[in-house]
Order: structure tokens, then sequence, then C-alpha cells
């Protein structure tokens, strides 16, 4: 009686497997999802450039670097001394009144300028390959993220139809077990197999809210607390070849060529 139970469960959850929804849209199912506002995978990429914590100190960081650039590159001030007094002379017994103007303007060394200028030029240029890394960085953390959800959605309404298919044939199992038509064993065994069940649509909740509120938190908090997701999982995808990834895509890593830049910064900043 058992293995037909199992076999009763497996059949209701097919049945309702197949009549069920596509996923994508988050939160609970009984909501109306014209209520939710709903984020393709393009508009959470735009929004992390715009509204990224991280990638907003990166490009603070980048203009500060510039503006010590230009800064730098500006000639110092010309200083103005204006002098007057009054004083007595070791011969005679007039006073003389001092009245002096001066005016100095400081002129660095070409050489050591020119190789100052080149240092905080290769400062900004590494930054720029920082603040590029960071925006691949943050949009892949968003992809993660975004499929992730996506996932996470699918395996919470199958947890929660086997959930739901387990309750109804426990339920009808209880009751046979009751009039004694099956064993109390099958009843309990049933039960257990109801509340595992139970605990996976629980775990399956949790960490659809905890990645859930890693996305926003990539976003800057923009998003609104019912967001929902629109796209697909799709699995057409080919892993490339790592000769191919290696020759191709390491010598334009943004990191390398940030610290390319800093070396020559500081071989700029010591010819200086």
């Amino acid at each position: 009686m058992y293995s037909s139970s199992r076999a009763l469960a497996a059949t209701a959850l097919l049945l309702l497997a197949v009549h069920s929804p596509v996923s994508g849209q988050a939160g609970d199912p009984d909501r109306d999802p014209g209520s939710q506002e709903a984020f393709t995978l393009d508009d959470l990429l735009a929004m992390a450039q715009e509204r990224n914590p991280e990638l907003l100190a990166l490009r603070a960081e980048r203009e500060s670097l510039d503006a010590e650039r230009r800064d730098a590159g500006r000639f110092h001030n010309p200083e103005m001394e204006w002098v007057t007094g009054e004083g007595e002379p070791f011969e005679g017994t007039e006073k003389k009144t001092l009245r002096e103007l001066s005016l100095t303007q400081v002129i660095e060394n070409p050489l050591s300028r020119h190789f100052r200028q080149g240092a905080r030029g290769n400062a900004v240029e590494g930054a720029d390959e920082g603040v590029r890394f960071g925006a691949l960085e943050v949009a892949s953390e968003v992809r993660l993220h975004f499929y992730r959800i996506l996932y996470l959605e699918e395996r919470l309404a199958i947890a929660r139809l086997n959930e739901e298919a387990l309750d109804e044939v426990r339920g009808l199992i209880e009751t046979r077990a009751r009039v004694g038509e099956v064993r109390e064993l099958e009843a309990i065994r049933l039960r257990v197999e109801h509340m595992r069940a139970q605990n996976e649509v629980t775990a399956a909740e949790l960490e659809l809210s905890q990645f859930r509120r890693h996305l926003n938190t990539f976003l800057g908090n923009a998003l609104p607390a019912d967001f929902s997701l629109m796209g697909e999982l799709s699995s057409d995808h080919s892993v490339p070849d790592f000769e191919e990834l290696r020759s191709d895509f390491l010598p334009r890593h943004p990191l390398l060529a940030q610290a390319s830049r800093r070396t020559e910064a500081a071989g700029q900043q010591l010819k200086a």
C-alpha cells in the first residue's frame, strides 16, 4: 500500500506540474502579477551602472585623481610682496621712508614637471581600468543574481507543488489508516515525507528572499520590495575553450592593464 500511495503522489505532482505557469514572477504566487513592477535583465544592468555603491566609489576616486592631475599641471601663482617702513640713517638726522614691491614667480624644472605629469596621467588611466573592471564585475554579479532568482522561483514553485500533492495524499492515507484499510506505519511514513517537503519549501523561500535582497543591494536599494523579474532560464550557452579565454581575453583584462599603468606611474614618479 505504501508503494501505491507514493505512486499516487507522484501522479498528482506530475499533473500539477504540467498545468503550472512559467516562472519569472517573484513573491507570493497568489498575488496579482500586474500589481508588481517587473524588470528585465537589461533594466537591472542599466540601473547597476548608475546606482551601484562600489562602482560610484570607483568613479569618484577616478575623478579625484583626475582633479589632482589637472591641479598639478597648473603653474604656481606668482607671489607679490610689498614692504614699507621708516628708518634713521647712520649719518645725518633725516629719516628715510622705504617702499619696495617685489614679484616672484617659481619656475619648476621642466624635466621633473614632465615626469610628474606623466605619473599623474598614468594614475588616472589606471583608475579608468579600475572603473571598467568594477563595471564588469557588477554586471556579472547582477547576471548571476538575476538567473539565480529565476532558478529559485522555479525551485520554489516545484517544491510547493510537491508539498501540496503530498498533503492531499497524506490526508487520504491517514483517513484510510483510521478505518483500517492501510497500516498506521504507511501514514507515518507519508507524514514524514510531507514534513520534508515543507522544509524544502521553507528553505527555497529563505534562499530566494536572500538573493532578492542581495540583488537590491547591488542596485543601491533602488528596487521596490515586491519587484518581479521578466526573463527565462536558457541552457543554449556553450562553455568557451580555456586556451581561447587565455589567449583572447587575458591580455585585455582590466586588472592587468591597471597594474601596468600603476607600474608606469611609479617609474615616472621615480624619474621625477
